[in-house]
């Protein structure tokens, strides 16, 4: 994932394949055309509609959700940090169990390693590898700043593991608030909607949106 520059919109047709791990019903792409709504982009005739094309319909109408801290739910599984990958991958040990990688739910950040995925993003997005790691590297050190070596809770959503075995978790702070908020607020990753794991959608395209206006983080020209 790279971050793009111009306005967002809701693009109908079949999907395109920003994320190839993805099914077609799945898939979140993220496409530059002329229009009013900000945030996250869904396709229409997929399942991902059901959880994002209102909540655009809603930004562009001028109202709908806005970016605040959401209640921290009375129950949290802790974990430790142990590893920070990128800016939106860590690795955490609970208790005395083993280390397991912990994939944030709602949100993308940009790519930190080389690879066949890095290659396909720099083909869609005509960026260079250099500037999209860049970005993934600036992610991953506002990452590290507030997960590594912390205390964390993890709350779930209705799949605890995706396809590759990671753990699915919102990731709440030692503060009580939610670490997939803050990077999205504060710019250095983006709202990815993957069904059925939906509980905070509307909020991460609210704070996508609230980062892009100010120009924080990866949006600053």
């Amino acid at each position: 994932m790279i971050f793009l520059r111009g306005p967002l919109a809701v693009r109908p047709g079949p999907p395109t394949r920003p994320y190839p791990n993805l099914s077609p019903l799945r898939r979140v792409a993220v496409v530059s055309d002329a229009a009013r709504a900000g945030g996250c982009v869904v396709h229409a005739g997929s399942l991902i509609v059901l959880a994002g094309l209102a909540v655009v319909a809603i930004a562009a109408a001028g109202g709908g959700p806005v970016c605040l801290d959401p209640p921290a739910p009375a129950t949290l599984v802790h974990a430790a940090v142990t590893q920070v990958i990128d800016g939106d991958t860590i690795r955490v040990r609970r208790g005395l169990g083993a280390s397991e990688r912990v994939r944030l739910i709602g949100i993308d950040a940009p790519e930190v390693y080389a690879g066949a995925h890095l290659d396909e993003v720099g083909r869609r997005t005509h960026r260079s590898r250099a500037e999209i790691l860049t970005q993934g590297r600036r992610a991953r050190a506002f990452a590290r700043r507030h997960l590594a070596g912390r205390t964390v809770g993890l709350e779930f959503d209705v799949e605890r593991l995706d396809r590759h075995g990671r753990t699915l978790a919102y990731v709440w702070l030692p503060d009580g608030t939610m670490f997939n908020v803050r990077i999205v607020r504060e710019g250095y990753a983006q709202a990815l909607t993957v069904p059925p794991n939906v509980r905070y959608a509307a909020l991460f395209v609210a704070c996508q949106r609230e980062a892009r206006a100010a120009m924080r983080g990866l949006w600053a020209r």
